[in-house]
């Protein structure tokens, strides 16, 4: 029990001190921009959701707290949902969402260093080699890249559990390790969904040695319990069911997928092995001198940054001289059939999963040292092309979160031969690794931020939300809808997490949809009688202006302040809200059955017999048709040559009176009637 506290402690110690001096940040390190405060946003949403019962509303829950009216929009980014129930109980006891949202994060670091430990230490029975093991597992470049911004992949603390149960199952499958390798599994499955659809491909990888062992040696009981026991998994199945079924139907109604050239971006270099992150202490100087010369300018790239986040897979030195003793040491042992039939199979095993997952991260095409395109294939490639959910990848990089795991245990057999060099100088090679293990991974300052950088956003409604708890499960629109830095907006996400608003705006993750963006340019270019009507048809409640960040674009509405004025509840220096309640503007809303015509036309015939329509829908009354939610998809009817068909369509948030939309390509969603 005392060693089990003591790894604990150690947990805690270490993660301050690698990632120092972030302990001191967390009641107040915040920014307003990109994902950090889509992780916060969701985080809260789900800490709601939770407090509330809406988790067991499916359709209600998954429609989410931004966008709206867009359907599923939790869906457009990670559920978070397993660190969501970490970040609940801190949030209850400190009512504090800054420091929560920090602390989760931090413990992210600390419940990765303990699962990462047992892990090695089941193998190796070696405490302090253990340890090492665990903080290269725990503390690496690929880390550190996403820290803070991407926290969903900070999330890999079962992991390790993962593939231990998945050992101890495929050695003895029997029902107690059954019952951990698919808990565990779905725990991880919902701690980030990367890991979670690589986890489902790596595993059979891992399996494999085994099967083959036992089909070799004719243990066919061995395969009947195999079959038997993997049963236990029914009982996760309604977990999966639950929440994944929401990702692919919204991947099937919007056709969402990741394109092979977007996938090939996102890939590995040979170069990305040897370039630590720019932020790095003693790395970071060669790493920023070398930028301007590395490829691929890929989706960052268009706002003139490489994406060091994607493209830093640098293992550190020492952990690669630890991992050549160890994987050294190991093969020479495999190659003198010196090994147990248990350790031989581990080693193979983990040996699949090592060069497997290094290989994954090349994605689809070899683009050797340094280029951006190539058509030399890999095996990602083929992978692609059979196995339906690598279309929602969108970087293969992110694969190395598992290579990690068969890294950090051979760097652990490096170092017990190290440690066992001799007995009296082990504490002090355990305390120069340590110490070198630290000085690889300093990093005084997030990537692209200060640790002094805190949120304008949230003391704002931090100070009023008692006066604006009227917002709460309302929809309201925030202006500007663009803030002043460009970005599409993040920024209203920790105002929503405290007032629990559903916001028309919104953080797109890696996903906007079309409609939604057209709709909220739209709004940020004017916003008179007309707009408002849409917005009363959307079924919103309330506008909330942030003056502070319009500056002096506030004056672009002043032709319309007195139609502000008459909705204005609440008004102060840096906020003013307007109650569209309070308008009384005459507007219809259409029945889609009766008010709209369909017709359509043949465009051309596609390769492979498809054909491509254009279907073209008109309003042709004086209404309104709100889109919300669901109501976005629509099965219409229409003719050709006499013959019926009909045809899935996307409509966006509101059709306004007398309008005619357009919409091609509806071959993909083509269906006779």
């Amino acid at each position: 029990m005392k060693d089990k506290i003591l790894i604990v402690i150690l947990g805690f110690i270490f993660t301050a001190v690698f990632s120092w001096p972030f302990i001191t940040k967390l009641p107040a390190f915040s920014y307003d921009r990109g994902d950090y405060q889509l992780t916060g946003g969701a985080l809260s949403y789900n800490e709601y959701s939770i407090r509330t019962g809406r988790i067991f509303n499916r359709q209600e829950y998954f429609n989410g707290y931004q966008f709206y009216p867009q359907p599923d929009t939790l869906v457009y980014s990670d559920l978070r949902l397993v660190p969501s129930l970490i970040y609940s109980p801190i949030y209850w006891l400190t009512h504090n969402f800054i420091f929560s949202v920090n602390t989760t994060t931090f413990l992210t670091f600390v419940l990765s260093f303990i699962s990462g430990f047992y892990f090695l230490y089941f193998f190796t029975k070696h405490k302090l080699a253990s340890i090492v093991g665990a903080l290269v597992f725990t503390f690496n470049p690929l880390t550190y890249s996403r820290f803070p911004e991407h926290f969903e992949l900070l999330n890999k603390y079962f992991l390790p559990l993962v593939f231990l149960f998945a050992f101890k199952f495929f050695t003895k499958p029997n029902f107690k390790n059954a019952v951990f390798f698919f808990l565990f599994l779905t725990l991880n499955a919902f701690s980030a969904t990367y890991f979670q659809l690589f986890s489902f491909l790596i595993l059979p990888v891992f399996a494999l040695p085994f099967v083959v062992q036992n089909f070799r040696q004719k243990h066919f009981e061995y395969f009947g319990n195999l079959i038997k026991f993997s049963l236990v998994f029914i009982i996760f199945i309604p977990v999966f069911w639950y929440f994944d079924s929401a990702y692919t139907n919204f991947s099937s109604l919007e056709n969402s997928r990741r394109t092979i050239t977007e996938t090939s971006f996102l890939s590995a270099r040979l170069i990305d092995y040897f370039a630590s992150t720019p932020n790095n202490f003693l790395y970071g100087p060669f790493v920023k001198s070398i930028e301007e010369f590395r490829a691929p300018l890929d989706l960052q790239g268009i706002y003139g940054n490489f994406n060091y986040q994607e493209h830093t897979l640098f293992l550190n030195i020492i952990p690669m001289v630890l991992f050549i003793l160890g994987a050294g040491a190991w093969y020479q042992r495999f190659k003198r059939k010196e090994l147990p039939k248990t350790e031989k199979t581990l080693f193979v095993s983990f040996s699949v999963v090592l060069v497997s997952t290094f290989l994954l991260s090349f994605g689809p095409y070899f683009e050797g040292w340094n280029l951006n395109e190539s058509s030399f294939p890999l095996p990602y490639y083929l992978l692609y092309k059979f196995i339906p959910f690598l279309e929602g990848i969108r970087a293969p990089t992110r694969i190395l979160f598992v290579f990690y795991l068969p890294f950090s245990l051979f760097t652990a057999y490096g170092a017990i031969k190290l440690l066992r060099s001799g007995k009296r100088k082990t504490m002090i090679i355990f305390g120069v690794i340590l110490a070198l293990l630290w000085l690889e991974n300093f990093t005084p300052e997030p990537q692209g931020k200060s640790y002094d950088t805190q949120s304008a956003v949230t003391p704002q409604i931090e100070s009023r939300i008692a006066k604006l708890e009227f917002l709460q499960d309302k929809n309201t629109l925030h202006l500007p809808v663009i803030a002043p830095s460009g970005d599409i907006e993040s920024i209203y996400l920790p105002w929503a997490a405290e007032t629990h608003e559903r916001i028309v705006n919104g953080n797109r993750g890696s996903f906007l949809s079309g409609e939604q963006g057209a709709f909220l340019k739209e709004l940020s270019e004017k916003l008179d009688e007309d707009e408002i009507k849409k917005l009363l048809a959307l079924k919103v409640n309330y506008i909330v202006f942030h003056k502070d960040l319009l500056g002096k674009d506030f004056g672009v509405y002043g032709k319309w302040q007195n139609l502000y004025q008459k909705g204005e509840i609440y008004e102060d220096k840096e906020i003013m809200v307007v109650d569209l309640s309070k308008y009384n503007l005459a507007f219809t809303i259409c029945d889609f059955n009766k008010d709209f015509d369909v017709s359509a036309k043949q465009a051309q015939i596609r390769e492979g017999g498809q054909t491509f329509y254009v279907v073209e829908l008109k309003n042709k009354s004086d209404c309104y048709y709100p889109a919300i939610y669901r109501d976005k998809y629509k099965e219409v009817d229409f003719y050709i040559n006499l013959i019926k068909h009909m045809a899935l369509i996307k409509l966006p948030p509101v059709i306004e009176p007398n309008q005619t939309l357009t919409f091609a390509e509806v071959y993909n969603n083509l269906r006779w009637k």
